[in-house]
C-alpha cells in the first residue's frame, strides 16, 4: 500500500537463504552479475516475531527505500517485483542460486 509500484510480494523460506537468515549474514549478490544488477544489496531486517506490526513496518521501510529483497533475521526472505509474481519468483530463485553457490564455495575452500 505504501509503495504502489510494487505489483507482487513473495515471502519464502528456501533452505540456503535460510542459512543466511538464521546466521544474520549478508547474501553476496555481487558474485553473479545478474543478481548484482537485478537485485543489488539485500538488507537484513532485525528479528521481530512473525506476524508482528514491528516486522511488517521494518520490512516495508526497506522496500520504500528501493530494496528488491529483504532478508529477515531468523525468518526467511521477502522479494518484491514491479512486474508480477513470476518475476518475483525468478528473483527469489536467482538469490537462492547465489546462496547455494556461495555456501558450496565455502565448503570446498
Amino acid at each position: 500500500q505504501l509503495t504502489p509500484s510494487i505489483k507482487a510480494i513473495l515471502h519464502a523460506h528456501p533452505p540456503y537463504i535460510m542459512g543466511f537468515s538464521i546466521n544474520s549474514t549478508n547474501i553476496p549478490t555481487n558474485i553473479f552479475p545478474e543478481t548484482a544488477m537485478l537485485v543489488g544489496e539485500i538488507p537484513i531486517a532485525p528479528f521481530f516475531p512473525s506476524g508482528s506490526n514491528e516486522l511488517a513496518e521494518n520490512v516495508a521501510r526497506y522496500f520504500q527505500q528501493g530494496a528488491i529483497a529483504v532478508l529477515m533475521e531468523k525468518h526467511g526472505i521477502t522479494v518484491v517485483s514491479k512486474k508480477n509474481l513470476w518475476d518475483a519468483y525468478y528473483l527469489l530463485e536467482a538469490i537462492e542460486h547465489v546462496a547455494i553457490a556461495y555456501t558450496v564455495s565455502k565448503i570446498l575452500s
